[in-house]
């Protein structure tokens, strides 16, 4: 399945050991990989996932007294982020951690955060973005 995603350019560096992967067929190739062949979620071990087990990535903000702190990543669709284990559209991320932090984020944090993850989509492919929220403070790799 997976030769099907490379184009006939990219075979003939197979016999010389490269391979050349464009981001669009990267991400197919993880979609393929979360999102079995008939389209049913499976674990790393294979296992059908029960329908509440459907979104593998779960939560992985870090949540204390007065902080919290998430890594924002693209969504296994590519369409979206994932913000603590919640798929969340880039125009929404600002909100969605208003919810699952408890803590206000400024306009104009909201503003730069929003902007900086749709230039990541859009130049890089692909988004990795860390957001903390500390001493009152909003701060990040934004």
């Amino acid at each position: 399945m997976l030769s099907q995603l490379f184009s006939c350019k990219d075979r003939a560096y197979k016999g010389a050991g490269i391979l050349r992967v464009t981001k669009k067929q990267l991400r197919r190739i993880i979609k393929e990989v979360i999102e079995g062949p008939d389209g049913v979620w499976y674990d790393d071990h294979g296992n059908q996932l029960q329908p509440d087990e459907s979104a593998p990535w779960g939560s992985y903000a870090e949540k204390g007294e007065g902080s919290f702190s998430d890594v924002i990543v693209m969504s296994p669709n590519g369409d979206s982020v994932l913000v603590d284990g919640m798929e969340t559209y880039t125009q929404d991320v600002p909100s969605q951690l208003e919810y699952v932090s408890g803590f206000h984020v400024p306009d104009m944090i909201a503003n730069v955060l929003v902007t900086e993850l749709e230039r990541q989509m859009q130049q890089e492919g692909y988004v990795e973005m860390s957001v903390e929220y500390k001493n009152g403070e909003w701060t990040g790799s934004f």
